[in-house]
């Protein structure tokens, strides 16, 4: 017990000549600068200077605890040592970690690849912030106002944005595992190629956010509104956007592997060209989504709801297999048998297939022939009935089936209408 009394007075004593040792480096420091400053030769634009008060002030907060580092920090900010409009003290690999800018302004300052791990900017309003490399791992900018503030590169594990205001913020080619943004509110979010595991931006508000070639496992996005977002090319596998809105977000070419998308809306989100395997769409709304070229084998999406998407060109489907990719036209130009033009199969009304008789090169014409209308007539027509196989009539029957057609006009006085009519033909 003794023992334990004595070592505790021992740790007081050493605590309180530590303290009275930052208090007297902290002193000195603010001493000298405020004489530096009254000099009448004092400015920063002196390169001499500028070293020697960067040497100095880079020195103070190594030797200063987290409490003392903020103090500084507003010291120079409030001289008007760093800040925007003026030459600034260069803080780049400054020790500013476990200071506490708790409800502070600070405009126009350079922080790059400064140590701020476990720094507090909790209700703090940042603008023309620039946090470029630095390391805030740990860091909280929770209910924080941030705009014209940029994290590239920056390493932002554990950091905390939660209820933040972003507008035009910056985290590209940041690192955010772990990573907590949950409902910010952000405009126009730069997150292009940043990285990170089990980053959360739940119930976030993401408006035209920019997240191309992300790579972000196991995210997540629940109740998250991604209005009009690019994630085009990211790697988002095993992402939740459980109850999210997705609506015109651009998912193509991205790898979504075992991502949720349960009572989300994707309408008129594109998903072409994009990995979907094994992912779960329970009661998700996908009208009018694009899933052209998309891999969806093992996912766990409905018949119905593909037929209620807008295209679902070459996809494959959660069974394995293909979507059907036949080409319903029996023929689909005018070129006949040994060479003659012809009109069969199609049904024609005042239309003729003839030969070009223009001097072309070869390939600035496809084939010998092509359709043209009579020149006594000032309107033609032509169709052609088709049968629809298995996998084609549910599509045109929801409404959902489109058709691709290429037109060349070879003649520079006339102006050629392509219309296409789904005809339901009953017999």
């Amino acid at each position: 017990m003794q023992n334990e009394i004595e070592e505790k007075r021992r740790a007081a004593e050493a605590k309180a000549h530590q303290d009275q040792q930052m208090n007297t480096i902290l002193a000195v420091y603010l001493k000298d600068m405020t004489e530096l400053m009254l000099s009448r030769n004092f400015t920063l634009t002196d390169n001499l200077m500028a070293t020697v008060v960067r040497a100095k002030t880079l020195t103070t907060f190594g030797q200063l605890d987290g409490k003392r580092k903020d103090h500084l920090v507003r010291f120079l900010f409030e001289a008007r040592m760093i800040g925007a409009g003026r030459p600034s003290v260069d803080l780049k690999g400054a020790d500013l970690s476990n200071m506490d800018l708790t409800n502070y302004k600070l405009n126009g300052v350079s922080f790059v690849k400064c140590n701020l791990f476990k720094t507090i900017f909790r209700g703090t309003s940042l603008q023309d912030v620039d946090f470029s490399n630095a390391q805030l791992n740990s860091s909280s900018f929770d209910n924080s106002y941030l705009t014209n503030v940029t994290f590239y590169g920056a390493n932002l594990t554990d950091a905390s944005f939660v209820r933040g205001q972003l507008p035009k913020v910056n985290f590209s080619g940041a690192i955010l595992t772990d990573a907590d943004l949950t409902g910010i509110r952000a405009l126009n979010l730069g997150a292009i190629d940043i990285k990170g595991n089990h980053t959360i931006f739940n119930g976030a508000y993401l408006t035209l956010a920019y997240f191309t070639d992300c790579t972000l496992i196991n995210a997540s996005f629940i109740k998250t509104q991604l209005w009009m977002a690019d994630m085009s090319y990211a790697i988002l596998d095993r992402a939740n956007f459980t109850d999210a809105d997705l609506s015109d977000t651009n998912f193509d070419g991205s790898k979504l592997s075992g991502s949720i998308f349960d009572r989300s809306s994707t309408a008129d989100a594109s998903f072409y060209g994009t990995n979907l395997e094994a992912t779960q769409w329970l009661d998700t709304n996908v009208r009018g989504a694009d899933s052209s070229q998309a891999n969806l084998s093992s996912a766990s999406i409905t018949s119905d709801q593909l037929r209620r998407a807008g295209k679902t060109f070459n996809i494959t489907l959660p069974d394995g297999s293909l979507s059907s990719d036949t080409n319903l036209l029996r023929n689909g130009d005018s070129e006949g048998v040994n060479g003659e033009c012809e009109t069969s199969p199609w049904h024609v009304n005042s239309m003729v297939a003839q030969k070009y008789n223009l001097v072309l090169p070869e390939p600035e014409i496809y084939g010998k022939c092509h359709f043209t209308k009579q020149s006594d007539t000032t309107q033609a027509t032509m169709s052609q009935r088709v049968p629809v196989p298995i996998g084609y009539g549910e599509w045109i029957l929801t409404d959902v089936a489109f058709i691709r057609i290429t037109g060349r006009c070879v003649s520079s006085f006339t102006s050629y209408v392509f219309i296409v009519i789904l005809t339901n033909f009953i017999e």
